[in-house]
C-alpha cells in the first residue's frame, strides 16, 4: 500500500514539474490536464481558463435579449438563472 501511495506522489510531482497538471486560478482551484506533448514553438498551457458555469450569464442575456437588471433579478428570484 505504501508503494502505491509513494508512486502516486512521485507521479503527481512529475506531472506538476512538466506542467501537465497546471493549477487553475478560480475561486475553487481545479487541476486542469495539460498537453503532455511538449513542442518547442508552441506556448505552454491554456492562454485563458474556461468560464465557470453562469459566469457570463448576465452579460449574454443583456447583449442577446436586451434584458435589464430588473428582468435579470426576476429570473434569478424565479430560479431560472443563478
Amino acid at each position: 500500500m505504501r508503494a502505491v501511495i509513494l508512486l502516486a506522489g512521485v507521479a503527481a510531482l512529475a506531472l506538476s514539474a512538466c506542467e501537465t497538471l497546471p493549477d487553475d486560478d478560480g475561486p475553487d482551484p481545479v487541476l486542469i490536464p495539460g498537453n503532455p506533448v511538449k513542442l518547442s514553438n508552441v506556448a505552454e498551457g491554456p492562454e485563458t481558463r474556461v468560464p465557470w458555469v453562469g459566469e457570463h450569464t448576465d452579460d449574454v442575456l443583456r447583449a442577446e435579449l436586451g434584458l435589464d437588471d430588473t428582468a435579470l433579478a426576476d429570473l434569478r428570484s424565479d430560479g431560472v438563472i443563478n
